[in-house]
């Protein structure tokens, strides 16, 4: 197989994200804000088939590491293309739109000014949650079930 990848980007594209050199405790939330736009898009486009690599990617800076979400695929695969394409194109520019809120307010250089989730399972189980309170519109319940279906433990956790 001959592996290529993109960049995803860390959060969906018009959100704010930690930021390398101001944001404290950086390697935490970063990671956990691309644990959180990887289960978002989980969300929009159900999970990756088995030929698509969706990982949190580390990239050497000057000023340390950054951190991005990383798709690998085979571009001759079709169906990895087609998926990769998917979240290229139409992944979620604001974290509502998979059912997600997000995870940290940020104030001035970018710091923390109130923690929405402090882990990835509270981020899902919160977009569950919220999707649930549309079960007529189509695209929320097909997100809701992607959730249940991709992350079964949390789903497992959730109040009656």
């Amino acid at each position: 197989m001959n592996w290529t990848s993109i960049s995803i980007g860390p959060v969906p594209h018009e959100e704010n994200c930690a930021q390398l050199g101001q944001t404290p405790d950086f390697d935490r939330i970063a990671r956990l804000e691309c644990a959180i736009h990887r289960a978002a898009l989980v969300a929009m486009f159900g999970p990756p088939p088995d030929s698509v690599a969706i990982k949190v990617r580390s990239n050497p800076h000057d000023f340390g590491c950054y951190y991005d979400l990383e798709a690998r695929f085979d571009p001759a695969n079709p169906e990895a293309t087609a998926y990769v394409l998917r979240l290229e194109d139409e992944g979620p520019g604001r974290w509502h739109e998979a059912g997600f809120t997000e995870p940290f307010v940020y104030g001035d250089r970018s710091s923390i000014v109130h923690t929405v989730h402090s882990s990835i399972a509270a981020a899902i189980r919160a977009a569950i949650l919220t999707l649930g309170q549309f079960p007529d519109t189509e695209c929320h319940a097909a997100m809701r079930a992607n959730l249940l279906a991709a992350f079964p433990a949390e789903a497992a956790n959730l109040p009656a």
